[in-house]
């Protein structure tokens, strides 16, 4: 929220988008849903751009090797090493996000397509971790910002 509001033009184009939807007698009154709040794609970058850059768990999210090892882009990994991966790092990757990947600008989810946007994407997906670990409070916790940012947004007086 604090990057949403402290960037007028991203309050404003957030605004702009639930505003249509509403005239549109697309969001429900007095509180949208969560299905309302996901098919609002400016609201989503919005999210997806946040926890990009502030992800919830900032640790080094290791994991072990396979007893019998593995190989990771050409490179042997002995078996029950500790492999870990900075999501911080991962999430402001210049490679991966562009020359502005420092800065807050959701733009840059509807900006991207084909494999670039796929790069992105998976590598969003690591914010709540992947497979057999993947965070059991993800839903939620993303059902919670829509709803939150959503009204927050809404309210009738200007942030």
């Amino acid at each position: 929220m604090f990057h949403i509001i402290s960037q007028p033009r991203v309050y404003h184009a957030l605004r702009v988008e639930i505003d249509a939807a509403s005239n549109r007698n697309q969001l429900t009154s007095p509180i949208a849903s969560d299905v309302e709040a996901r098919k609002l794609p400016y609201l989503q970058s919005c999210i997806k751009e946040g926890l990009r850059i502030c992800p919830p768990g900032t640790g080094l999210f290791d994991k072990i090797a396979p007893a019998e090892g593995d190989s990771y882009r050409g490179q042997r990994i002995p078996g029950n090493t500790r492999i870990g991966m900075a999501n911080w790092a991962m999430q402001r990757s210049q490679e991966i996000y562009g020359a502005d990947a420092n800065y807050f600008r959701p733009e840059r989810w509807s900006e991207s397509s084909g494999e670039q946007k796929q790069r992105m994407e998976s590598t969003f997906e690591l914010v709540f971790s992947a497979g057999r670990y993947t965070c059991v409070g993800r839903n939620i916790a993303l059902l919670e910002l829509n709803k939150a940012i959503l009204e927050v947004a809404c309210s009738e007086r200007d942030i």
